[in-house]
């Protein structure tokens, strides 16, 4: 598995991999109608905006089994107010055929670490609050619980989370130690 930073030509298979996830991970958590509304082409021209904006980029890392982009995570060094730290996680996505194998971990550890050579010492997302897988890798990573928000999503509210790492020093050496990877996530 090759965890490598996320280039311009990455931007279709990013994007598939991104429908592909929600469908997978929040079939019977939000409306099919949600789901069903996810298009590809839009998810293209956003990923390739953001991979695009250079030095102001987000951190965007792909995951990459034999070529092939099987899921990606990205983080930015704003500010969110309500979570009151000095980066966000923005995204992790693993298709389903590859979750539990250490990837999520791997591509959590690689934002931690570019984060912190931003001079990030604080992290922080928002998750589905009924998506207790994701809950439980977050706690797993010693997240703790923050704020709840709603999120409206064409047309439907949806409950958050917050998981929050107050110090991500530790995390970052504990993730990068031999066998971190080797996790259930």
């Amino acid at each position: 598995m090759l965890i490598r930073p996320a280039r311009l030509s990455d931007a279709g298979s990013i994007a598939q991999v991104h429908v592909q996830a929600w469908r997978e991970t929040y079939r019977g958590l939000i409306p099919d109608s949600v789901l069903a509304g996810l298009s590809v082409e839009g998810r293209v021209r956003a990923w390739s905006e953001m991979i695009g904006v250079g030095n102001h980029a987000p951190a965007i890392f792909v995951a990459e089994q034999d070529g092939i982009i099987v899921g990606f995570a990205s983080a930015k060094t704003e500010r969110d107010s309500l979570l009151a730290t000095d980066s966000e996680l923005t995204s992790i996505y693993l298709l389903d055929g590859f979750k539990r194998q250490g990837i999520g971990r791997l591509l959590f550890g690689h934002l931690v670490a570019w984060l912190r050579r931003r001079g990030c010492t604080s992290l922080g997302l928002w998750v589905l609050d009924t998506n207790a897988v994701a809950r439980a890798f977050y706690s797993a990573l010693g997240g703790r619980t923050g704020p709840h928000k709603s999120d409206e999503r064409k047309g439907v509210t949806l409950q958050e989370i917050a998981y929050i790492w107050d110090d991500i020093a530790p995390l970052a050496f504990r993730l990068a130690q031999p066998g971190a990877s080797e996790s259930s996530a």
